[in-house]
């Protein structure tokens, strides 16, 4: 995918690099859509919506909350137990290790204005800043640790860092396994 004259293209010469761990064909032929195609044909049950919208608001809560405002912009102190919280279901959204997303986000914050250095900078467009910066490896997304440091030397985060990919997978198979079968089990017996 190149971009041209403010349009993107797809070049079959120029293999995208896709960065931040997406891979959009897989994520084409993933589990939510095919989840929303079976609820589209089948329907779910009262169990399954409930868990979907507090599961939601859980990742929304932990990124919005967590990764945002605890640990790129430090605006209160947490209890370590809020902070697993954050961290756990951080994870669960797939949004990158903490240490990572709260060093891209400071350092937007810090070159807001100059398009090179800002990772997701809104002067380059509205699809590079709002998912484009996602899809590709770009120079300007590459994180700076040296601006969380004292996220490097909280032990939580470093773990939440260490061991992302495992935690992200396992906190989304766990949920799959268990939360459908509950949520089923809980729609049966209603």
């Amino acid at each position: 995918m190149r971009r041209r004259n403010d349009e993107w293209t797809l070049s079959a010469a120029a293999a995208p690099q896709y960065g931040h761990s997406v891979d959009v064909c897989g994520h084409l032929r993933s589990g939510p859509h095919r989840s929303a195609l079976y609820g589209l044909t089948h329907g779910y049950a009262a169990a399954a919506w409930i868990g979907f919208a507090v599961l939601l608001s859980v990742t929304e809560l932990a990124i919005t909350c967590g990764y945002h405002r605890l640990f790129s912009h430090a605006t209160y102190q947490a209890h370590p137990a809020l902070k697993v919280i954050f961290l756990l279901f951080g994870a669960m959204a797939c949004r990158i290790s903490a240490l990572v997303w709260s060093a891209s986000h400071r350092i937007h914050h810090r070159f807001i204005d100059d398009p090179e250095r800002d990772p997701y900078c809104a002067r380059r467009g509205f699809w590079f800043s709002h998912i484009g910066w996602m899809l590709r490896n770009y120079p300007s997304g590459d994180p700076d640790l040296k601006y969380v440091r004292e996220l490097q030397s909280d032990p939580l985060v470093a773990f939440q860092h260490r061991h992302y990919f495992a935690l992200a997978l396992g906190m989304n198979i766990v949920y799959d396994t268990d939360g459908w079968r509950s949520a089923t089990f809980l729609a049966r017996s209603c």
